[in-house]
């Protein structure tokens, strides 16, 4: 494996040939692409890596591209450029627009924006004497983002959106979402200017607003991308997008945690962070620089949309502090795991093999824990654990959101607890007892809380909310296996059992506590419990089904059985649709895994809580064990 040194040394030898980028496109300091990601809650975090960015971009490009936007309307462009003088990094800046000039840019902005609004403010109160280069741009980000916006329809993006905000579509939807182009007319495309069109009122939640500014975001970029053919930072800890920005140069875009990483292993980073400029301007013959790009960039990164980012260097994870069989697969969580219960986020703690507090950030309420799982070849994967300060869908949506922006390189969350059965004593095989784990399969998440009232009676107005392809692969991989008698959750229930702190606490009640009723005329009758040849006494058996989930503490077992007849549903609870929503409008990887605890009956008690709970999270540790390493990178 070469060293730093031994790349400095090839670097020297070999000179800086090829580290230069033509140019390289700033997008972190577009105003919309920040709202995107809430920097406004962690503004000095996402200052100092946009600033660490811009001097690198500095050291390692011929040209800084920068759009015209941004430098009016964006609070974090204009502090981060006011350390770089006109007079001496002029030739090392571009700004980028529509018009053949600023002051043409100028004036045609002021046309889009209403005087109330903060870009209207923001252009009408410009100067126009701006002293850097101009390029203007050969495409029309507005047509650009118009013909996607038309795309984004067939994708099922609207439908996601109106069921977000409304709980159900409108008749009209096609025409509603194809006339928003046209009903802008002159204005700005922007998503303060599209709510009103599209849902008829002047505000949306954050879910919503987020999934609107990804989908306009993407084309905004993806239109710069074909304009500009400029590379970009990829892998930023503050200013990722969940999708990733289209870039003009792929090939040749830059990694910018392997390359910070890298930088600090040759020495070189304190020197970037710390130069005073002009001096920073030295750095960029510096051998060193050329040994950390050399590190961070030893083969091209994947184009964008061509699957997630490739192995690190030959294994190696540049700068994760780290020794020998103790390599972490990844410098940042890619997996989280969100809990509604204390003893839920207990269950979770006590499977991992190491757990430590995570570092929170300004104005993130979250509190998060760091835990690894040891896999049989002695690395370690990371999961970042988060819990909700009360229960519900609402709950779940916000903290899984937060998560989201706080942590961007999470790519797959995992809904992690207890539920209520929806036993079936008249079919063996899809009897749910307690104790068991469910996991939501191909029919993902059924919210039956929307319900209309009419003179006939309640009609329920929920649907099934799909799940994740690739996560529903890896429950299919450990269905497989537990055909061909592999249970891994048992191993890890049973080790788990055996440590001091867990065994008095989390231990399997007796089957005398598993008690079914049936309740005629409101009487509880006991019934048996079907006979199964598949089941292992004593260990929890795993089930696939639609996991119900409303803001109801169900108790009613006529509806408990609606729902498992009439909708597949096999376990009830109180976070999964929230949970869902989130990830599904964030683009991240969801599903849902609960242990069974109680039988959504009169009967409920707590006895089982614990045992469910650590069995969900047994369950949920063999499904990160089975995902693939090159998801970890």
């Amino acid at each position: 494996m070469r060293s730093p040194a031994a790349a400095a040394d090839e670097a020297v030898q070999h000179g800086l040939t090829g580290l230069r980028r033509p140019a390289v496109f700033l997008h972190f300091f577009d105003v919309h692409f920040l709202e995107e990601k809430g920097v406004d809650r962690f503004m000095d975090q996402a200052i100092a890596e946009a600033r660490l960015a811009t001097r690198l971009a500095v050291l390692l490009a011929d040209d800084v591209l920068v759009p015209a936007s941004s430098r009016i309307e964006s609070e974090l462009c204009k502090r981060v450029l006011l350390e770089f003088p006109h007079r001496i990094f002029a030739d090392h800046f571009t700004m980028v627009g529509s018009g053949a000039s600023f002051e043409e840019f100028i004036e045609e902005k002021r046309s889009q924006y209403r005087a109330d609004q903060a870009q209207g403010i923001a252009y009408r109160e410009a100067g126009i004497g701006i002293d850097l280069p101009w390029r203007t741009r050969r495409r029309s980000a507005t047509a650009d983002i118009a013909t996607d916006w038309k795309r984004a329809l067939p994708s099922g993006a609207a439908e996601s959106l109106f069921k977000a905000l409304h709980g159900d579509l409108p008749k009209d939807i096609e025409r509603i979402w194809e006339g928003i182009p046209e009903r802008l007319g002159a204005s700005a495309f922007i998503v303060e200017n599209v709510i009103p069109l599209l849902f008829g009122r002047p505000n949306a939640g954050l879910i919503v607003r987020n999934r609107l500014h990804g989908i306009v975001n993407k084309s905004y970029f993806g239109s710069y991308g074909k304009d500009i053919l400029g590379s970009v930072f990829r892998r930023m800890r503050y200013l990722e997008s969940p999708d990733s920005i289209p870039s003009g140069d792929p090939a040749n875009d830059l990694d910018f945690q392997r390359l910070v990483a890298s930088c600090r292993d040759t020495g070189v980073l304190k020197d970037i962070v710390k130069a005073r400029l002009p001096a920073l301007l030295t750095l960029r013959d510096d051998p060193r620089l050329a040994a950390a790009y050399a590190l961070a960039h030893p083969t091209p990164l994947p184009p964008t949309g061509e699957g997630r980012m490739g192995p690190t260097w030959k294994g190696h994870v540049i700068g994760d502090g780290m020794k020998g069989e103790d390599k972490v697969a990844g410098a940042c969580p890619r997996v989280l795991i969100v809990t509604a219960l204390p003893r839920e986020a207990a269950a979770v703690l006590a499977t991992f093999d190491e757990w430590s507090d995570a570092p929170g950030h300004a104005n993130d309420p979250n509190v998060y824990r760091e835990g690894r799982y040891r896999m049989p070849d002695g690395t370690m994967r990371k999961v970042l654990l988060a819990s909700l300060p009360i229960m519900g869908t609402d709950m779940a949506a916000t903290v899984a959101t937060n998560a989201f922006r706080t942590h961007p390189r999470i790519g797959y969350a995992l809904m992690v607890g207890i539920a209520g059965a929806c036993p079936n004593p008249d079919l063996a095989e899809e009897h749910v007892r307690l104790g068991d784990v469910v996991v939501s399969d191909a029919k993902g998440v059924f919210d039956y809380g929307h319900v209309k009232r009419t003179p006939e009676g309640d009609e329920n107005r929920g649907s099934h909310q799909r799940v994740s392809g690739s996560l529903l692969g890896i429950f299919g991989m450990l269905s497989s296996e537990e055909l061909l008698g592999k249970r891994p959750w048992e191993a890890i229930l049973g080790s788990t059992l055996a440590k001091p702190d867990t065994s008095w606490r989390f231990r399997r009640p007796g089957d005398d506590k598993d008690v079914l009723h049936r309740f005629v005329d409101g009487k509880a009758e006991a019934i048996p419990h079907p006979e199964d040849a598949d089941r292992r006494p004593g260990h929890p058996r795993l089930h696939g089904g639609a996991i119900g989930t409303a803001d109801i503490l169900l108790k009613e077992p006529h509806l408990r059985d609606v729902l498992r007849d009439c909708y597949a549903v096999r376990a009830v609870e109180m976070e999964g649709s929230g949970m869902q929503t989130a990830s599904w409008l964030s683009g991240r990887e969801f599903i849902v895994v609960r242990g069974t605890c109680d039988y959504a009956d009169p009967m409920k008690n707590n006895d089982w809580q614990h045992y469910a709970a650590l069995a969900a999270a047994s369950v949920a540790r063999s499904m990160v064990e089975r995902m693939p390493v090159e998801w970890f990178d």
